[in-house]
């Protein structure tokens, strides 16, 4: 455009930002070094993703230095040169900085403005751990009266699957059931523990997921009236969530201690608590509904009358019940397994078991033991040997997190505890803080690094501070944008303000640099601030339009986990957005 030739226009251009570029891209390297050591699950899930870009980034540098003004000089021929009065110009800028120069106290103060906006904003904006996902599939468990047989579970699973057809039949994709239990178990124990439990998985239609959460309220309502059911609603989990370990309830209320019948009381004063706050579902302790089993209690004095020991009237009573396992049969080549079998017995005629003493005596089993009903806990938590009670809830609707979190402490706070006993909320909150405390040291760390590189690159510890000042105008965009999408902070939308960090700045760095050229020829500063703003203006909006047109599809909700992705885009599409703007106004007042 200024009528040199090929070879020198792309020397000399590469020549001009080749600084520029180097620190661009540096600060946006180092951002991702901290994300690489950070433990827990933040570090876990983007570390690779830390180390991609750093190596590719790295190698951007050569392309642009090296390969670029090579292809260009090749490329592109004297015949092709686009007229210098074709090109676009933005002749207007220069104008507008020199009234920006005029009134830089102006500037700063509607900037300062901006940010007080945003930090305003930041007051209605909610946090959670992971964004959720667009809900596509419910997953109902049922659970029957403990001791239900298999059959009985089997007719209600029916009964549901019929009304669930009727109440959302024309939104349904497919329903698959599994009554009793998993495919895992090892032992009879094992295998007749659940028979009493039943997983319905409803797959909806893509057209009917906007009106999903009315489905599941109505179905809700009618399941919850029927009597001896127990019907807890689980959200759709990705992969992802289910690799950080937050398959399971997302609030739980932990309260420690050593006496099991104190923690007991204590639960369930905590979820009749829980139970009246609407953000919350499905509360339950992993007290209630124990296992009912009749325990044989031996007569020791009793049994030695006639030689027999505790043992022995187990393991006899064992084979009575489970069978006697008497070998093995070969037929054509495969080995089938032969269990010798009493008929099953009812529970009230256990006590006339036959049993049989060493001297070949034969006697019921009511003469040496008492059958005691009694009912087992459905599972026994500790944590460094200390009993532990757990209080587990789903969220109802779509409330924050942060501010269901804050909801369940205001209700619980009134809560008397014995000495000795403490009670914590974890769940998602505990891997929500320990996730936010990592990120926030990597986001401190990241702007220490950037200091570092601009510095060693301007050669000055004043110039670095005004592009470390354009940071926060940066966060202005992406909380206001956000803020404008309904979107709650998250480590995602977290990460998202990691990398804003390091590629926000790169408008500055070409800015200042060109400024620092022009002062270095001999330009006064408001001259050679104007001169840089009008020869910087295009790269700058090319630069930013690029990295904000690329993220636009993230946006979209194209594909799977769309809604996954969408926080980190939103939060570096509305920093640079907002970054570039004040980047053309508010640097060149500083």
């Amino acid at each position: 455009e200024a009528g040199m030739s090929i070879q020198d226009a792309a020397v000399r251009g590469a020549g001009e930002v080749g600084g520029a570029i180097t620190s661009a891209t540096l600060t946006t390297i180092v951002v991702f070094f901290p994300i690489v050591y950070l433990h827990g699950v933040a570090g876990e899930l983007f570390k690779d993703q830390a180390w991609t870009v750093a190596f590719s980034l790295l190698s951007s540098i050569l392309v642009a230095m090296a390969v670029i003004p090579m292809l260009f000089s090749r490329v592109i021929k004297p015949r092709t040169m686009i007229v210098a009065s074709k090109s676009i110009r933005f002749n207007f800028y220069g104008r507008i900085l020199q009234g920006i120069l005029r009134k830089r106290w102006l500037v700063v103060s509607v900037t300062l403005a901006f940010v007080a906006v945003a930090i305003f904003c930041l007051r209605f904006m909610g946090s959670e751990f992971m964004p959720q996902e667009a809900q596509k599939e419910l997953v109902i468990q049922l659970r029957l009266p403990e001791g239900t047989g298999l059959e009985r579970t089997e007719g209600a699973v029916r009964n549901i699957e019929a009304l669930i057809a009727q109440r959302a039949g024309s939104r349904i994709d497919r329903i698959f059931a599994r009554v009793g239990p998993k495919g895992t178990a090892q032992t009879t124990s094992e295998a007749l523990e659940d028979e009493n439990n039943a997983v319905l998985q409803i797959g909806f239609k893509k057209e009917s997921l906007p009106s999903l959460q009315g489905v599941i309220a109505g179905l809700e309502k009618e399941l919850s009236a029927i009597p001896d059911l127990a019907v807890q609603f689980v959200k759709q989990q990705t992969t992802l969530q289910t690799a950080l370990g937050t398959q399971d309830a997302p609030l739980v209320v932990e309260i420690k201690g050593k006496d099991l019948d104190t923690l007991i009381k204590l639960s369930d004063g905590v979820k009749d608590k829980l139970t009246k706050l609407p953000e919350l579902a499905n509360v339950e302790t992993n007290f209630q509904a124990g296992r009912p089993e009749i325990d044989i209690e031996v007569d020791k004095a009793q049994a030695a009358r006639y030689s027999l020991r505790a043992d022995t009237i187990g393991n006899q009573v064992k084979n009575i019940l489970a069978g006697s396992d008497l070998g093995e049969l070969e037929d054509k080549g495969e080995y089938i397994k032969i269990m010798l079998r009493n008929p099953k017995i009812s529970v009230g005629k256990l006590q006339d078991i036959v049993l049989v003493a060493p001297s070949g005596l034969r006697l019921p089993l009511s003469d040496v033991a008492r059958l005691v009903r009694t009912e087992s806990p459905r599972e026994i938590i500790r944590n460094n040997q200390t009993r532990v009670a757990e209080i587990r809830a789903q969220l109802a609707g779509r409330t924050s997190f942060d501010k269901v979190v804050s909801r369940v402490s205001a209700a619980i706070k009134d809560t008397v505890l014995p000495e000795g006993y403490f009670m914590s909320i974890t769940g998602e909150e505990l891997l929500s803080r320990e996730s936010f405390k990592n990120l926030k040291f990597a986001l401190i760390l990241a702007i220490v690094l950037i200091y570092m590189v601009l510095a060693a690159q301007f050669e000055s510890l004043v110039h670095p501070l005004i592009v470390l000042f354009i940071m926060p105008l940066a966060g202005v965009g992406a909380i206001l944008l956000m803020f404008i999408a309904g979107v709650p902070f998250s480590s995602i939308s977290i990460i998202g303000l990691i990398i804003l960090v390091g590629i926000a700045d790169n408008d500055s760095v070409i800015l200042i640099d060109l400024i620092n050229q022009s002062r270095r020829a001999g330009m006064g500063l408001d001259e050679a601030i104007i001169f840089a703003g009008r020869h910087r203006i295009r790269p700058i909006l090319m630069m930013s339009l690029t990295t904000i047109l690329a993220l636009v599809p993230m946006i979209l909700g194209i594909g799977e986990g769309a809604s996954l992705r969408a926080p980190m885009a939103i939060a570096v599409i509305g920093g640079m957005i907002s970054s570039t703007l004040l980047t053309l106004v508010v640097i060149p007042a500083l």
